[in-house]
């Protein structure tokens, strides 16, 4: 159950329900927010599930987290 705070909130215009991405990718989903700080569920959160599609292809499906490594998550529902 991975969470995340950062330093900015509401007066940097973030909202709960925002996505939060970096250069490598998707990194989770703002769940709360304060004046000044931001609290985001993870993408390596069990309960996290994340709409996405392959590469170059047509198919869609969820990503989900196992809870095992890190560096893999699992597609579901394509």
């Amino acid at each position: 159950h991975n969470y995340i705070t950062i330093d900015r909130g509401a007066l940097d215009s973030i909202r709960p329900g925002m996505g939060v991405v970096c250069k490598e990718g998707i990194v989770g989903k703002v769940k709360a927010v304060s004046e000044n700080f931001a609290t985001i569920t993870s993408v390596l959160h069990k309960d996290m599930l994340v709409s996405c599609r392959l590469k170059n292809a047509k198919a869609s499906g969820t990503l989900k987290w196992d809870g095992k490594s890190a560096s893999y998550a699992e597609i579901h529902y394509i």
